[in-house]
């Protein structure tokens, strides 16, 4: 009488009772089903409770290839039924009609009940693991799946695809546009030159304005995210971790360590593993673990196009049972505590806010130039720029990982566009469009930054032709979108987005076209005001961009790497190679995904990895 009966049956088998009453009390605390508890406490397998419990009722328990014809589902829908209670209707090849579930709670009494009252029933009953249903379903599915997992918004909501955005001409508009602006500076009477320098300077003295006022008020905007309520763990909502995969093998163990010390009942974690069916190494290093963590399972995507990150986020989201989803990269070691200050900071928002980014730091900083400059970037983006964006409720591009969502307002809005290949950035804009709010929390995500400019250039022509997809997308019918984000969204959208890439391309032209009108050897008088102009804004850059490093530093206590920010001015040129790269393999292969590899063995411990950190 003391025990639940998905749990007390385990007496007979073995179990000390004790140890069940200790296991329903945690179950209770947690809010969880006690025989969930005791698998996710590693007390027992799921294989075995179902077995014993089969054994215990005197039913069949059912292998994947015990299983037989399907011949139709819950009448909930499959997918529902894969998410929350699996179960299925087959016919063996017997000619015998069975039904194969994973019982919880009251269903073990009324089963039990059942069982007792007709006896013939135990034949038409089987029991089986979650995993083995799912698995059984998916055979039959898992093309839909993947069609809707690549095409779904595309059909849904196709002015938000990035399916087709560009065209070949769009390459030598731009490439005409900086080359006439150029050509036509050392001509004082042309209007074109004119006007176009006027937009540029208004753009980008917007673009640095925006970052310097978040620089300054840098400590206000993260004073408000302080102090969150802890929540008791009974309250706590079921929380689905998506985490895509692709020749990750040999930092699979170093991510199950990092996903396992989030402080969360692991109960009520649902932790999705999504592989490439192609991706042999990987596959094999997951299945060699996985067993250890029963909060964790894996999802296997089937070859389709495009081969992209968000099309395997969109087949792991269907089957995602969390109320909240976020993602995570392979390289990335999560803040312990980053589910629950995110789960807070939605509590405590308004029901509009439908994302909480976390902020993304660099753990390898120290180990050469590039890294420390990739880490002066993430600083002053995640605790200087987007904590003001999102105070402000401007729009977002987000970062590619630690996104954390409410899941039906993700599924609604038509999650990731597969065909994007900054999938984040998008998804941002989007939220923004359709009247949903992005906010940020305050622990970090910690990840690796490539050491090699080969792997850097790769990673940043991916970001930089996903931005130019992003901006393309998003001003296709410019009308519509200013509706949709008002007056002020939608010159921050500019001052954001479109700066960002303009910036990057003409960079090296603007620095030269101020220089040229300085030299003595020229002297263009009448244009002489606006190479001033230029000079400024680039000094006036470089400042900004001195200052944020400086305040975002300060706030993680690393000032010693304020020194690689007076570099600034080179690695910029390295940002305008990538952007140039980026635009030709936008006309050329607009969806090809350039992975970044990761394993570097400089990484230093996050701050809750040297301490008893609570």
């Amino acid at each position: 009488p003391l025990l639940p009966d998905n749990i007390s049956f385990l007496l007979a088998y073995h179990y000390e009772m004790q140890e069940l009453l200790m296991i329903s009390q945690n179950a209770v605390k947690n809010g969880v089903d006690a025989h969930l508890q005791l698998i996710y406490e590693k007390k027992i397998t799921k294989e075995r409770y179902y077995r014993c419990l089969a054994d215990h009722l005197g039913v069949a328990y059912k292998k994947e290839n015990d299983i037989g014809n399907i011949e139709y589902h819950d009448e909930k829908g499959l997918i529902h039924s894969l998410r929350v209670k699996p179960k299925l209707f087959s016919r063996a090849t017997t000619g015998q009609f069975q039904i194969i579930t994973t019982p919880q709670n009251d269903e073990i009494i009324h089963l039990k009940q059942h069982l007792a009252k007709f006896k013939t029933l135990h034949q038409n009953v089987a029991f089986a693991t979650p995993e083995t249903l799912r698995s059984v379903f998916l055979k039959k599915i898992d093309q839909s799946l993947l069609t809707h997992a690549s095409q779904g918004l595309r059909r849904a909501l196709p002015t938000y695809s990035a399916y087709r955005v560009t065209s070949i001409s769009l390459f030598f508009l731009v490439i005409g546009l900086i080359l006439t602006n150029l050509a036509l500076s050392f001509f004082p009477s042309s209007w074109f030159f004119i006007s176009t320098s006027l937009i540029f300077i208004i753009l980008f003295f917007g673009a640095i304005l925006i970052r310097f006022i978040a620089a300054l008020t840098l400590e206000s905007n993260k004073k408000r995210l302080k102090n969150w309520p802890y929540p008791e763990a009974r309250n706590l909502p079921i929380y689905s971790i998506l985490v895509a995969l692709y020749d990750e093998a040999e930092g699979v163990e170093a991510l199950f360590e990092a996903l396992d010390s989030l402080k969360w009942p692991k109960a009520k974690l649902d932790i999705k593993i999504i592989l490439e069916e192609d991706d042999g190494k990987t596959i094999e290093a997951v299945q060699k673990i996985i067993s250890h963590y029963p909060q964790m399972d894996m999802l296997i995507v089937p070859e389709g196009k495009p081969r992209t990150k968000p099309r395997a986020l969109n087949y792991g989201l269907t089957l995602a049972r969390g109320s909240f989803v976020t993602i995570y990269d392979a390289e990335d070691r999560p803040h312990p505590n980053q589910l629950i200050a995110a789960y807070s900071r939605f509590e405590t928002g308004t029901n509009k806010t439908a994302c909480i980014q976390a902020p993304l730091l660099i753990d390898n900083a120290k180990q050469n130039w590039l890294t420390a400059m990739f880490s002066l970037e993430y600083n002053g983006l995640f605790d200087g720029l987007i904590p003001f964006l999102a105070r402000w409720n401007f729009p977002v591009l987000l970062g590619g990982t630690s996104n954390h969502f409410k899941t039906d307002i993700l599924r609604a809005i038509g999650a990731w566009d597969p065909y994007n290949v900054t999938e984040d950035a998008d998804l941002g804009i989007r939220l923004k469009r359709l009247g949903y709010y992005v906010d940020v929390i305050d622990e970090p995500t910690y990840e690796e930054a490539p050491s090699k400019v080969g792997i850097w250039l790769k990673q940043r022509t991916r970001w930089f032709k996903g931005w130019m997809q992003t901006l393309l997308v998003h001003t296709r019918f410019p009308h519509q979108m200013a509706d949709q984000l008002g007056l002020k969204g939608f010159i921050s959208f500019h001052f954001i987005a479109t700066s960002l890439v303009v910036s990057a391309l003409g960079y090296p032209f603007f620095l030269i076209m101020a220089l040229l009108h300085i030299i003595p050897i020229y002297n263009f008088e009448s244009n002489k005001i606006f190479a001033l102009l230029a000079l400024c804004l680039l000094l006036f850059s470089y400042i900004t961009y001195i200052i944020l490093t400086y305040y975002a530093l300060k706030y993680r206590n690393i000032k010693q790497l304020f020194h690689y920010s007076f570099t600034f001015p080179l690695y910029w040129f390295l940002l305008s190679f990538a952007a140039w790269r980026a635009l030709l393999q936008l006309m050329i292969d607009p969806h090809k995904w350039e992975k970044t590899p990761h394993g570097e063995k400089t990484r230093q411990k996050a701050p809750w990895e040297k301490s008893n950190y609570s």
